[in-house]
C-alpha cells in the first residue's frame, strides 16, 4: 500500500485545488480521478466569479477566460424583463485549461495525479480505521486523511457516512449546448424563464467567444408530468436560433439541495457537489467549490493529529455559506410556485436593491438591508415556503 499523508478522490476544480494547496503546505498527495484526461469533459455552464474573487485561490491565467461578462439578463417567455449592467461581475472559463493548470501546479508542488483509476471504497486498518481508499484493481493508496470531491455521485461522503444518496427533487438535471451564434452574445449572461420557455426552472445564454455561446437548461428534480430539460432547449434552439451550429452537448445533474451540517467524519472531509454546496437556486458551484476547498485544506493542515479540529471547516462554512443555501433554497422555492407576472416584479425588485458594487477581497455575503428588504417584499410566500430555512 502506498502511503500519502492525504488521498483526494476527484480531479475537478475542488479536488485539485484542495490538493494543490495541501502540496504547498508540505503535505504528501495523491488526487485520484476516474478521467483518463484532466478537464474534459466540461460539465459546467463555465459562468463564475471575477478574477480578483479567483485570485483569492490562486493567480488567474488570461488563457483560460473564455470572456468577461458585463452584466445579467432576465427574458420572461418572450419579453426582456431586467437588462442590468454590472461592472466586473464575473467571467466566462475556458475551464478545461484552468483544471489542466490547477494539475500542473499540483504536480510541480509534488502531488501525484492519478487518472483513469476509480476509488472503489475506503480502506479500513485491523483497528477499524480509515488508512485509505481501494482503487478499482483492488489495491489500497494509504492517506492520513481523505478527501471526498467526487461529484453530485459522490460515494466517499455515502461511505463515510457524512451524505446519503441524493433523490430527484434534490437535484438540476441539466443540458448544455456549445453552439455557433451570435443570439445574446452581447457579453451578458441571458436567463430564460416562463411558462412557456421552461418547466420549474430556467434557461440560459452564456457568452463564449466571437460567435460562439453556451445554450443550456436545467430543471429542478424530474417532475413526470412535463418534458425532460433537452426538450426545452431543443425546442428553445429551433425557434429563437434555427441557422446555429451546435458543436457539442453536455448533460449533467447538480445537487441544489442543503449540504449537510457536519462535513466531515473521523479523517474524511466532503468538498463541492460531493457535499451538495452548489447555489440551490442558480446551481452554481464553482466558486462555493473553492471556498470549501480552500476551507478544508486548512482544517487539514491545522489538524495537528486530532481528528475533531477538521470539524472547524464544518462550522466556517455554517457560518456563511450555509446561511445563505438556506436563503438561496427559499427564494427557489417562491420562484418556481410564482406566476410569471410575480417572477418578474420580484425580478424588478431584485435589480433596483442589488445595484452597488459587492466586496470582491473576501467570500461573498449577501447585502443585510437589501436582503431585508427583499425578504420583506416576498413575506407571505416566505412563510408559506419556511420549511427551505429548516435543516
Amino acid at each position: 500500500m502506498k502511503a500519502f499523508d492525504a488521498v483526494v478522490a476527484g480531479g475537478s476544480i475542488a479536488g485539485l485545488y484542495a490538493g494543490m494547496k495541501l502540496a504547498r503546505g508540505g503535505m504528501s498527495v495523491c488526487i485520484i480521478d476516474r478521467k483518463h484526461a484532466v478537464g474534459v469533459p466540461v460539465r459546467c455552464g463555465e459562468a463564475t466569479g471575477n478574477l480578483g474573487e479567483l485570485s483569492r485561490f490562486f493567480k488567474p491565467d488570461r488563457s483560460w477566460v473564455a470572456r468577461e461578462i458585463s452584466g445579467c439578463a432576465l427574458h420572461i417567455n418572450d419579453s426582456l424583463c431586467v437588462k442590468q449592467t454590472v461592472h466586473d461581475i464575473g467571467v466566462v472559463l475556458h475551464r478545461d485549461k484552468l483544471e489542466q493548470q490547477l494539475a500542473d501546479n499540483a504536480r510541480k508542488l509534488g502531488a501525484t495525479v492519478l487518472l483513469g483509476t476509480e476509488v472503489t471504497g475506503l480502506h479500513e486498518n485491523r483497528r477499524g480505521e480509515w488508512d485509505g481508499v481501494i482503487i478499482e484493481d483492488g489495491n489500497a493508496i494509504e492517506g492520513r486523511f481523505i478527501i471526498g470531491a467526487d461529484g453530485c455521485e459522490s460515494k466517499v461522503g455515502q461511505w463515510a457516512g457524512i451524505t446519503g444518496p441524493l433523490v430527484l427533487d434534490e437535484v438540476a438535471s441539466t443540458v448544455e449546448y456549445h453552439v455557433e451564434s451570435n443570439y445574446c452574445n452581447d457579453g451578458f449572461l441571458h436567463f430564460f424563464m416562463g411558462s412557456s420557455v421552461i418547466g420549474p426552472g430556467y434557461l440560459w445564454i452564456f457568452p463564449k467567444g466571437e460567435n460562439h455561446v453556451l445554450v443550456g437548461g436545467g430543471i429542478y428534480g424530474c417532475p413526470r408530468d412535463i418534458p425532460k430539460v433537452k426538450h426545452y432547449v431543443d425546442q428553445f434552439i429551433a425557434r429563437r436560433m434555427p441557422q446555429a451550429r451546435c458543436h457539442s452537448m453536455i448533460t449533467g445533474c447538480v445537487p441544489v439541495t442543503l449540504c449537510p451540517r457536519e462535513l466531515t467524519r473521523h479523517n474524511v472531509l466532503v468538498i463541492g457537489d460531493a457535499a451538495r454546496q452548489p447555489n440551490p437556486l442558480s446551481a452554481g458551484g464553482i466558486m462555493n467549490a473553492l471556498e470549501a476547498a480552500d476551507m478544508a485544506a486548512d482544517a487539514v493542515l491545522t489538524c495537528t493529529g486530532d481528528e475533531r479540529k477538521l470539524r472547524v471547516y464544518s462550522r466556517r462554512w455554517a457560518q456563511n455559506q450555509r446561511r445563505q443555501q438556506k436563503l438561496y433554497r427559499l427564494f427557489r422555492d417562491i420562484v418556481v410556485n410564482s406566476s410569471d407576472s410575480e417572477i418578474t416584479a420580484l425580478a424588478r425588485t431584485v435589480s433596483h436593491l442589488f445595484k452597488g458594487e459587492l466586496d470582491r477581497s473576501k467570500p461573498f455575503k449577501l447585502p443585510i438591508v437589501q436582503l431585508f428588504i427583499l425578504c420583506m417584499s416576498v413575506l407571505p410566500k416566505a412563510f408559506r415556503y419556511r420549511r427551505a430555512l429548516a435543516g
